[in-house]
């Protein structure tokens, strides 16, 4: 994002705080205790409302106004947090007895600060974290396995709209340093927000990965919601030759064998129509082998209840990516950020190491994987 658009996104964030102050005047100059108090929630209600249209909802909207839906959610957080100070100053009067000398002595000003200083830290701190990339280790165990082995697994660096050049040449150079064995990449490595310069350059980065790299496609490598914003800037042509061209195999419901002891699946997304079902997946390798599946996303139940493999690695949740939309994805049932265990597999969900459409990020760390495999 150009220093320009960050500016101008800043000032989107100072305006939404500016109306929702205005709206909220009779709010506060209410002395109904009970009306401020449930106003907090309601706030919340409406911010966790506005990060799910934002990073859920595929729509004109959605896609042509994300900068403004996530600054509307800065001030909101922002607004929400001089709240929360507020009624705790509130608490702390009540409790020593002094309400209505104090209430009639405090500068309602004041708060007013407080609130845009949080929204100041909340958009510093999500545009900073959104583009460090963490390395996070893990280690599994497996009898099938005869010697050590070590994975690298990426997914949704949404390069161009989300994570410049130098954080993708930074993140191939940490890969490489790692030595890994194989490296795995989980999709959306671009998106519809990419354009095709930043398209080839992209994969002309991902070229400098060292290790045998295997992909499968996320739901936004193929820009459906290209539509949306003007169509597609590249085809899927051109992102089978590129993908070749940087010495990626890319994978759709199909399998390999990585070496003599570990066989992988990478899946077809399952937002495509021709992805197979799970019962027609025939391994044609020996099934005493180390089973790893690759599949962008991780909500297929069907799969999931009839899977039988070693591993199941998959990102696509950002792990929310807006708080608290790892919780609303946990509340319903749905795989966010982790490790799961399934009845026939272990499911890992990475963080990603990019962010859907704007460079902001206040749920968990952007992050890569250093997976070991051992006896």
């Amino acid at each position: 994002m150009s220093s320009l658009r960050m500016i101008i996104w800043f000032f989107e964030v100072l305006i939404w705080y500016g109306v929702l102050y205005f709206v909220q005047i009779p709010l506060r100059k209410s002395e109904n205790w009970v009306i401020k108090v449930i106003a907090l929630p309601v706030k919340l209600f409406f911010m966790t409302l506005v990060a799910f249209l934002f990073f859920i909802i595929n729509s004109t909207i959605t896609y042509r106004f994300g900068a403004g839906f996530t600054a509307l959610y800065v001030a909101m957080a922002g607004d929400i947090c001089g709240g929360i100070i507020d009624f705790v100053r509130r608490l702390v009067v009540k409790y020593r007895g002094g309400a209505d000398k104090s209430e009639s002595s405090f500068n309602p000003m004041i708060l007013v600060c407080i609130s845009l200083a949080a929204c100041i830290f909340i958009f510093i701190y999500g545009v900073s974290n959104s583009g460090k990339i963490h390395e996070a280790k893990h280690e599994w165990q497996s009898d099938k396995l005869s010697k050590t082995y070590t994975i690298a697994f990426i997914s949704d660096i949404h390069a161009g709209s989300s994570q410049p050049f130098e954080t993708i040449q930074k993140l191939v150079d940490d890969i490489n340093a790692e030595n890994p064995d194989f490296i795995l990449i989980g999709g959306d490595v671009t998106d519809e927000w990419t354009s095709y310069e930043e398209f080839v350059k992209t994969y002309e980065i991902m070229a400098g990965l060292k290790a045998p790299a295997y992909m499968v496609n996320g739901n936004h490598e193929r820009q459906p919601g290209g539509k949306y914003i003007g169509g597609r800037t590249y085809t899927n042509e051109q992102l089978g030759e590129e993908i070749a061209k940087a010495g990626i195999t890319l994978l759709s419901d199909e399998f390999v064998e990585l070496n003599d002891e570990i066989v992988l699946l990478g899946r077809e997304d399952e937002s495509v129509s021709e992805r197979y079902k799970w019962e027609k997946m025939e391994n044609p390798y020996d099934e005493s082998k180390f089973f790893i599946v690759l599949d962008h996303q991780p909500f297929d139940k069907e799969q999931l209840a009839a899977e039988i493999s070693d591993l199941q690695l998959s990102g696509h949740t950002h792990a929310g990516q807006l708080w608290p939309m790892k919780y609303m994805c946990l509340l319903s049932g749905q795989p966010a950020y982790g490790e799961y265990i399934e009845p026939g597999t272990r499911l890992f969900v990475t963080a990603g190491t990019g962010n859907w459409m704007m460079p902001l990020r206040t749920e968990e760390r952007c992050e890569w994987d250093l997976i070991t495999l051992t006896p």
